[in-house]
């Protein structure tokens, strides 16, 4: 029985325009460069700092404080999704994470002596308790 060819159908011109327009974004536009026009850092690279209103903390990347013509992916990596969990005076984790959803490398196993990474089996949230700072007080007594 011969094969029969499938059919094709023209593309319209929506649907190339966004094929070409998500093409375009995951090159980077096409053009390269840096993220345009732009203000100065804002922050330092690296440091801690507060969320305007809130509590929370997050990690500064370098950027253009909110005035570049447009929005750049720098990098992107495979990770696991973690909270960070420190512990009290006990050696007892505390319920309240130091920082939610923060990608770590995926080859970061337990190091008892370090951290230790622990999964929920009912939520399936993997947490990352750090015992450093708990070792080095203990071995400062």
């Amino acid at each position: 029985m011969p094969m029969e060819a499938p059919i094709l159908r023209p593309r319209t011109f929506l649907e190339s325009a966004l094929i070409l327009g998500f093409l375009a974004a995951g090159c980077g536009g096409g053009g390269g460069g840096g993220g345009g026009g732009g203000g100065a850092q804002a922050g330092t690279v690296g440091s801690e700092v507060t969320k305007p209103n809130s509590t929370e903390t997050f990690f500064v990347d370098e950027n253009q404080s909110g005035q570049a013509e447009r929005v750049i992916l720098a990098e992107m990596f495979w990770g696991r999704l973690v909270d960070v969990h420190d512990v009290d005076a006990n050696g007892t984790a505390n319920p309240q994470p130091l920082f939610r959803d923060l990608v770590i490398n995926e080859t970061i196993r337990t190091d008892v002596s370090n951290y230790v990474l622990d999964t929920n089996p009912i939520t399936q949230r993997t947490r990352l308790i750090r015992y450093q700072s708990y070792f080095e007080r203990m071995n400062q007594r």
